[in-house]
């Protein structure tokens, strides 16, 4: 458990570590967005080593909080101080990679060595020792493996995983057989990865024949539990990848970022499908969100659609239908949709631009040159 307290002997041997990191009370927080964090906060406050664990992660991965490692390291070194070994293993990575505070990698590997009865710690403890300058690599590896399958053993999905990967090669099906049951665990565990990991193996035929309902329904799982990625392919894998229910998921994955869904979404609604009217208003929407997201083909799509004055305006469509949001840099002027774009600089969008339409017609007041050839 990742409450549990470290041991007489933990205290004596490490106790210089901690005193030496002992901090005054937690300073005032930045003010959290989402019910979440701020019942983190609250918790934290009020003694739940947890909750503090939980707060500090908020601030380090930016969910429902501004990404802020000092903030995210100050809190998790408290709760270590108070004796919370995920929260040592976290502040031990922090000191490993000097983010959020000055690196120092002797104290972080001997702080996450003694951390290393929760899962986590565990599988943090593994990522630094493959960082371990002092050995073989494959030493360190065969180390890590072990601390994997601890931290998996102690309920550590992502452990899990990552145990499981060690076993993608050489590839065979014992070999598949081991990553699926690592990543089924993971999976159950509700790691998402492990779910679209094992779906690869089904989709693929490692396991001796191929099972794509199965491969599906993983990476529906994964897409609903919020791996973006494997929104993409559960359409893909979509007994109807061109239908209402498959364009859904790949609605689902462009609202959470995912640059493939928006590129897929955008290809249905301009050819058209079984279920989905062909919409090139929609279309060149989904383009733009991809674009946004620095997807080079996106961005030649967007480019080279010419909504007819016919669709300016997206068609009524019955509700089950998914619609793709106006974008904030939206525009019906192909050079304005490019301008206003902060995501990729001028020059990138002139030469996106240059490529498909070979005179540049309408991207005048630039300022960019681009030598084109061959008439693109």
């Amino acid at each position: 458990m990742r409450t549990q307290v470290f041991g007489t002997l933990f205290e004596l041997v490490c106790g210089f570590v901690f005193t030496a990191f002992m901090l005054s009370p937690l300073p005032a927080l930045a003010q959290p967005s989402g019910e979440d964090v701020a019942n983190f906060e609250e918790g934290c406050n009020g003694g739940n080593l947890d909750d503090c664990f939980s707060l500090g992660d908020a601030f380090w991965q930016a969910n429902g909080v501004p990404r802020d490692e000092t903030q995210a390291v100050t809190i998790w070194r408290r709760a270590c101080n108070a004796g919370h070994s995920a929260s040592c293993g976290s502040f031990a990575f922090a000191l490993h990679l000097g983010a959020g505070v000055q690196q120092n990698k002797t104290t972080a590997f001997r702080l996450a060595t003694q951390a290393c009865d929760d899962g986590e710690a565990c599988r943090l403890l593994a990522y630094i020792e493959l960082d371990n300058q002092t050995r073989p690599y494959a030493d360190s590896r065969d180390i890590a493996k072990q601390l994997y399958k601890k931290a998996c053993e102690q309920g550590d999905g992502e452990g899990c995983w990552e145990h499981g990967k060690l076993f993608s090669s050489p590839q065979t099906v014992e070999t598949s057989e081991q990553a699926a049951m690592w990543f089924d665990r993971a999976c159950t565990l509700s790691f998402m990865k492990g779910c679209a990991f094992l779906a690869g193996i089904h989709e693929r035929g490692e396991l001796g024949s191929a099972d794509k309902p199965a491969a599906h329904d993983l990476y529906v799982q994964a897409c609903e539990g919020g791996n973006t990625f494997s929104c993409a392919d559960a359409a893909r894998t979509h007994a109807d990848p061109g239908g209402v229910a498959a364009v859904k998921l790949l609605q689902t994955g462009c609202d959470r970022g995912g640059k493939r869904s928006c590129a897929a979404a955008g290809k249905i609604y301009e050819a058209g499908s079984s279920g989905i009217e062909r919409d090139l208003t929609r279309a060149k929407a989904f383009y733009e969100r991809g674009c946004e997201r620095r997807h080079t083909p996106s961005c030649e799509k967007a480019a080279q659609s010419v909504v007819p004055p016919t669709q300016s305006k997206p068609t009524s469509t019955t509700a089950s239908v998914p619609k793709a949001p106006a974008t904030a840099n939206a525009s019906t002027s192909l050079t304005g949709a490019y301008l206003h774009n902060k995501n990729l600089g001028r020059k990138d969008f002139a030469k996106l631009y240059m490529r498909v339409v070979p005179d540049g017609a309408g991207f005048k007041g630039v300022g960019v040159r681009v030598q084109v050839g061959n008439g693109r």
